[in-house]
């Protein structure tokens, strides 16, 4: 009997690639295939957090995140949501609100630190 933390395993993926270039590092690969029900290409799928390599944590997002707490206590919980969740279609739109700039920003910051 195999035990597993759920029932139902959605992994979300920065990238699909083929099976071949998984096998050339397998030891990569964390969460077994058969664990796995479903596989989602979700680009920016960490943001406004990091995925290493690919583009840097928006730490300006986080302090006005913070910022906002501070100054309007809980409610900006509620705000935040309603902006940045509610307020948006999908998450192509969340995306679309921080603006194509913001985001390639986010991605050479990211090839700065691999490149260091």
């Amino acid at each position: 009997m195999t035990l597993a933390a759920a029932r139902t395993v959605i992994l979300s993926t920065e990238e699909l690639v083929e099976p071949e270039r998984i096998m050339e590092r397998p030891d990569s690969t964390t969460i077994p295939h058969f664990l796995v029900d479903a596989v989602v290409e979700a680009p920016m799928g960490a943001f406004p957090h990091e995925c290493y390599g690919l583009y840097e944590a928006d730490f300006a997002h986080f302090d006005e995140y913070a910022e906002a707490i501070r100054r309007d206590g809980t409610g900006a919980v509620s705000a935040y949501l309603d902006r940045h969740v509610g307020g948006q279609a999908d998450f192509a739109g969340f995306l679309d609100s921080f603006g194509p700039a913001r985001l390639e920003g986010q991605r050479a910051r990211a090839r700065e630190l691999m490149a260091l």
